[in-house]
């Protein structure tokens, strides 16, 4: 059978020992106790008996404590640590965005809300995607953004929340995506109404 101190690495072996030296200068402090205590008191004796064998059996405990967390260390994080970090790790979206998916889950919904809310974003970002990509000014040439976004887009994105008929049903989730293509295209060259 092999020595537990010799599978240790260097590090540990040295505490080990010092627990080893440790149990052996108390045992060897309870046994002179003992001893003194049986030759002055004799009366006293097994009382101190037994003080020497709690005294001596509670070291041999921590030393085998100490010698098992030594041979067997806990390598690195429990099953609760582990499962802190994934929740930890998990990367948020900013908040900017959590804010305009909100606004697409309440544009779906309702009319006012598309027009009120997430037109208004969606119109920011053709204007700044005509501009940057097609040299189209949506303010001074509304006739050319027009042309490049197609009427339906168009429409969408103009359409300001205090229209007639702004009471009804939300935009549906194709007409969005129609959308949100157009836009897109915006920068690959192609017709954005295609």
């Amino acid at each position: 059978m092999t020595d537990p101190l010799s599978v240790m690495p260097f590090e540990r072996q040295g505490s080990a020992k010092r627990a080893a030296l440790a149990i052996l200068i108390i045992a060897s402090l309870a046994t002179l106790g003992l001893l003194l205590v049986a030759l002055i008191r004799p009366d006293r004796a097994p009382a101190a008996l037994r003080w020497w064998l709690l005294a001596v059996g509670a070291s041999v405990l921590i030393a085998a404590i100490q010698l098992a967390a030594n041979v067997f260390p806990i390598h690195g994080r429990t099953a609760f640590d582990v499962s802190q970090e994934r929740w930890e790790t998990v990367p948020q979206p900013p908040e900017r965005l959590r804010q305009i998916e909100r606004f697409v889950s309440s544009a779906q919904l309702d009319r006012v809300e598309f027009r009120g809310r997430l037109r208004l974003v969606l119109l920011a970002i053709a204007v700044q995607r005509l501009s940057a990509y097609r040299g189209v000014d949506a303010d001074e040439s509304p006739d050319a953004a027009r042309a490049e976004l197609g009427e339906r887009a168009w429409t969408l994105l103009t359409t300001p929340a205090t229209a007639p008929d702004r009471e009804g049903p939300g935009i549906e989730t194709g007409e969005l995506r129609a959308l949100v293509t157009a836009l897109e295209k915006l920068n690959d060259g192609g017709d954005a109404h295609d």
